[in-house]
């Protein structure tokens, strides 16, 4: 066989990298016999290049063109021109490939050694760095996994003795002309990837055999990875051409259902760009466009030794199993350093959620020992579990009229919230009263340890945000949506922070803002900043960043449609939950975190103070050190986190303002601003995240000045703080809050049993509604139903029945009453200056005798009605209150949705990804050397030059350095 070799040159990249390939291979020491380059693109300049290095052939392609179709053009042109070129031997490169200048000669020494040999393959190494191993050889594991063998690690000539290996990378490649045209070139099924490993396994089983030499050395230019849907069809068109007939025909039926099931498992192992891409390759391979019966055939007609000649050359078991041992070894020895920041014990978190908890069971002990709070802006939850998870998705949005419509975000958030206490629901809200505090601070800990290693300044936001006003006012107001708002923003940072890394820490942060943007819908503006600024500054991994706010659009989507159907779809962003009328704060006002005119207590405390004097103005000298040290963090070298947390307070402050001035749900004929409570949380976690940074200068100074900013803090909530305790606070025992016992009583035979329910008003006018079975509960409340544009006709009706109530004692509404199910009427306590109304209203049915006094009870006056209906008459009424939300084809629908993508998102959220590359854990170890989101100077660190006796301090990477190329996931300091 001779010995002559033909060099094969595929140029589709740019001129340079073609000039490179050429001059490597004339300045070989054993020259080639002919050069041939095919040229697969139409680039003016790729020609000129190629004429100028004056092949003896050139061949012009289509720019699709593969690379084995590239080399099967050059073999057929050969072949024409020159039959004997076919007796020899066929070096492949693609343009920007350069081998050593004794490449050539050390693989003809390797051939002329091992008259056997079909193919060998040269030592690849990075261009960039020659020093690290691209490849030397490939192989797979038992599932068909191909295995870059050697990839990454440091060339010292340790794997200099390697021979034997099932497959060589096509660049550099030395094959056996005749080898190639036996088994008909690379597999026209795979254009792309593993072109090289299935011509090599067929090499073996065609009695030929395929060795590295890595003593031939070559250098190859970074290129892009294929796409992943390329490397999975790879995979699977190979699985299903290397066996028989039969085997082949149960492998191609198994492929879409295997792909349907590996949803489940890609997503638990946090791999979910594999989905798409393992579905796409099922349906290519099955379906037959990868020509797979065709490969099929080829590789059966050439096949000549059985199959363990390839097995023994295949990853073992036991092989694979080390090397992942290895790999978690390498990812717990490179997460150490992050474990060790995050511990509570040891860092002072501990003590700082002590102190925590030990002021919250202070200052909430009247809390303890209840059931359900209620008061404010809160009502108890449902009593079962079952009913709890009702109120979700699809159903009866309006208990008195029966009115269908999608439920509230909140009220899923709600349901979560009831089942971690589902043998009483309502007591997972006086529990998270209780933890509200030690649960904030530990989020501010987690947060502040991400930005510094500092014990103390640790201990200093974890404080100030435990007795944030923006807290307590809510804890005080019975504001559940800013309370949970308040503990989760912080989570919310933190995992964005982290979040660039990992799908796991993605998923994280997208759980977090559905759950807070369910709570204050009004937020959405500024989560949508924060998904921008994530997206910016993702780096290489920015489409990771999309995934944010996937859950919180699957949330409020069904909702968004049904507004937009009423013609209102800005009602998407009104407050859920029970509305409170409030009087807000306006202007600079707003940066104290006070949510309304009351001033969390204060007003009333200064009241008798210079009349002139603005309370506001007075209380804003508590809030001044803190605004000086955030004042200071912009000037300091943490001015990067200052700079942002201040961007984010500034978007905070403003989206207050306008929050305070837009009215979107109405309470009977009075309309409710939008909470301030949540967009002021967001200003005070600006403020302290700047004041922070500006503690960064350790020093007595700033030590003494963060406790009087702490004091000042601690003190502005002082009144909202000790609500609890003296009896001011709005939030009080719930049990038997919303109707009389004679109510609940009844209530517990038949849940339909309605309750009319009359407020007399200081203007003349009476609120009325109704409520079914034993009262009104938080997770009932409904947007839709507080956003409406009209009054419904069952609500006209109501109202008529109050004014036939108010304007005859005579008058004997039975009809009326049985047709919408009332058997009790309860007249509350009016309001001040409503007492002339409320007497006419209640001799009136005092002296009507279609009523029966039932007694005074906490909640008002109650009358039963004689003879009343068990359920409603009136059919229209009646019917929507015995469907649920799983009885309907759109209930069905959105639980489904909704179910799927957030068992999704709780799947990559978990912590159980598949054990990283090498790769992956030096950049994650790099990524923690090089914080430079950070509030931490830099410690010097000693280092010796090498050959010098001289010891100099190099400052530690991560503090106010300029961009870092080594690291773009960690780019511009954001996420």
């Amino acid at each position: 066989m001779s010995s002559r070799v033909t060099a094969i040159v595929v140029a589709r990249a740019s001129a340079p990298d073609l000039s490179r390939t050429m001059r490597a291979i004339a300045a070989q020491d054993r020259d080639v016999e002919r050069t041939v380059i095919v040229l697969a693109s139409r680039d003016a300049s790729l020609r000129s290049v190629a004429r100028e290095s004056e092949p003896d052939l050139i061949v012009a392609i289509g720019e699709q063109t593969s690379f084995g179709e590239a080399v099967d053009a050059a073999v057929g042109e050969l072949g024409d021109r020159d039959a004997a070129a076919l007796q020899g031997w066929l070096w492949l490169f693609e343009a920007g490939d350069a081998p050593d200048h004794d490449a050539l000669g050390l693989l003809r020494g390797a051939i002329e050694r091992n008259p056997s040999l079909a193919i060998t393959g040269p030592k690849l190494l990075r261009a960039g760095d020659e020093t690290v191993i691209a490849e030397l050889g490939q192989t797979t594991d038992r599932q068909g996994e191909t295995v870059h063998l050697h990839r990454g690690e440091l060339d010292q000539g340790q794997f200099d003795d390697e021979s034997d290996v099932l497959a060589v990378g096509r660049s550099g490649m030395l094959v056996r002309a005749s080898n190639w045209l036996d088994l008909k070139g690379f597999d026209p099924g795979l254009p792309v990837v593993d072109d090289a490993l299935d011509f090599s396994v067929r090499t073996w089983l065609a009695d030929g055999r395929v060795t590295v030499t890595p003593q031939a050395r070559l250098s190859l230019p970074d290129r892009p990875d294929p796409p992943l849907h390329a490397v999975r069809t790879a995979r699977l068109h190979r699985l299903v051409a290397s066996v028989g007939a039969a085997e082949a025909a149960v492998r191609r039926a198994l492929l879409i259902p295997a792909a349907l099931v590996g949803i489940v498992w890609n997503l638990v192992r946090k791999r979910p760009g594999r989905i798409w891409a393992d579905l796409a390759a099922a349906f290519a391979v099955a379906f037959g466009r990868t020509g797979v019966s065709d490969s099929r055939r080829r590789f059966a007609a050439t096949s000549t030794q059985p199959p363990r000649v390839v097995e023994r050359l295949q990853l073992s078991r036991e092989t694979l199993r080390q090397e992942r041992e290895i790999a978690r070894d390498e990812r717990r020895i490179a997460g150490r350093d992050e474990r060790d920041r995050y511990a509570l014990v040891g860092s002072g978190g501990a003590w700082v959620l002590l102190a925590a908890a030990v002021a919250s069971v202070a200052l909430m002990l009247p809390m303890l020992g209840r059931d359900a709070l209620a008061g404010g802006g809160l009502l108890p939850l449902s009593g079962s579990f079952v009913e709890l998870w009702s109120n979700v998705g699809y159903g009866v949005r309006d208990i008195a009229s029966g009115a269908f419509g999608v439920a509230d975000p909140f009220a899923l958030l709600l349901a979560l919230l009831g089942t971690l206490t589902f043998w009483h629901p309502s007591t997972s809200v006086v529990v998270l009263w209780v933890l509200a505090m030690p649960l904030a601070a530990l989020t501010a800990w987690y947060l502040a340890a991400r930005l510094t290693l500092r014990p103390w300044l640790r201990a200093f936001a974890a404080l100030a945000w435990a007795v944030s006003p923006t807290l307590l006012a809510a804890l005080a107001d019975g504001r559940i949506q800013t309370v949970i708002v308040h503990v989760l923003l912080p989570l919310l940072v933190f995992c964005a922070l982290r979040g660039t890394r990992t799908w796991s820490g993605v998923a994280q942060a997208a759980l977090v803002a559905a759950a807070i943007l369910a709570c204050a819908p009004s937020l959405w503006p500024v989560m949508l900043l924060l998904w921008l600024v994530a997206l910016l500054a993702g780096g290489r991994r920015w489409y990771r960043q999309l995934f944010l706010i996937v859950p919180a659009l699957a949330l409020f989507a069904p909702l968004a449609v049904a507004q937009w159907n009423r013609g209102r779809p800005l009602a998407v962003f009104a407050d859920p939950g029970l509305p409170l009328a409030t009087d807000p704060l306006t202007g600079a006002a707003l940066a104290l975190g006070l949510p309304d005119t009351s001033l969390g207590g204060w007003t009333s405390i200064l009241a008798g103070q210079e009349p002139g004097l603005d309370p506001a103005l007075l209380l804003a000298g508590a809030l001044l050190p803190l605004a000086m040290l955030a004042a200071l963090g912009l000037v300091l070298p943490a001015w990067r986190v200052a700079a942002w947390s201040v961007f984010f307070a500034i978007a905070g402050l403003a989206l207050a303002a306008v929050s305070g001035s837009v009215s979107l749900a109405t309470v009977g004929p009075d309309s409710v601003a939008l909470s301030t409570g949540p967009a002021q949380t967001l200003v005070m976690l600006g403020m302290l995240g700047a004041a922070t940074a500006g503690l960064s200068v350790a020093s007595r100074v700033t030590v003494a000045w963060s406790l009087v900013a702490l004091a000042g803090i601690a003190a502005l909530s002082g009144p909202a703080a000790v609500s609890h305790l003296n009896g001011t606070a709005r939030v009080e025992d719930g049990a038997g809050y919303a109707l009389p016992a004679i109510v609940e009583a009844q209530a517990q035979t038949d849940e339909t049993i309605a309750t009319l329910i009359i407020t007399p008003l200081a203007d003349g006018s009476m609120r009325v509604r109704l409520d079914r079975g034993d009262g009104e509960t938080l997770d009932e409340q409904s947007t839709l139903r507080m956003t409406a544009p009209e009054f419904s006709d069952v609500d006209r009706r109501l109202a008529e029945l109050a004014v036939e109530f108010l304007s005859s004692s005579t008058s004997t509404p039975t009809g009326e009453l049985h047709a919408l199910g009332i058997a009790f009427v309860l007249v509350e306590a009016p309001e001040p200056g409503a007492g002339p109304i409320a007497t006419r209203i209640t001799s009136s049915l005092d002296g009507n005798a279609s009523f029966q006094a039932a007694g005074e009870t906490h909640s008002g006056t109650v009358w039963r009605i004689v003879s009343a209906t068990v359920a409603p008459a009136d059919h229209d009424v009646a019917d929507p209150l015995a469907v649920s939300n799983v009885d309907t084809w759109a209930g069905r629908g959105i639980l489904v949705a909704l179910a799927l993508i957030l068992a999704a998102t709780v799947m990559l959220a978990l912590p159980t990804g598949a054990p990283p590359t090498r790769e992956q854990v030096e950049v994650e170890a790099a990524a923690a050397r090089r914080r430079r989101f950070t509030i931490d100077p830099p410690e010097p660190r000693r280092a010796r030059r090498f050959g010098s006796t001289n010891v100099e301090d190099e400052p530690a990477p991560g503090y106010d350095h300029g961009p870092d190329r080594d690291d773009e996931e960690d780019r511009n300091g954001i996420v």
